[in-house]
């Protein structure tokens, strides 16, 4: 691991002291930068993501890397 990084082979807890997933976020929201990804599944046939685009205000989840939803406000 580099400088600020840290590998735990357990689960991680924000706001709990028992986590009970690979993390476990209690009593808030999670915050990413503009336009970061949410990734939930990477693999060799591609990623399955959410994406909020903040250029065209709009919410899309990526199947494989193909866009098969898309919220628009």
């Amino acid at each position: 691991a580099g400088a600020g990084n840290m590998i735990i082979s357990g689960n991680v807890g924000i706001g709990t002291a028992g986590p009970s997933a690979k993390l476990d976020v209690t009593g808030g929201d999670i915050a990413l930068q503009t336009s970061k990804k949410i990734i939930l599944d990477s693999d060799d046939s591609g990623d399955s993501y959410m994406l909020h685009d903040v250029t065209n205000d709009r919410v899309s989840i990526y199947v494989d890397g193909v866009e098969m939803v898309r919220i628009n406000k």
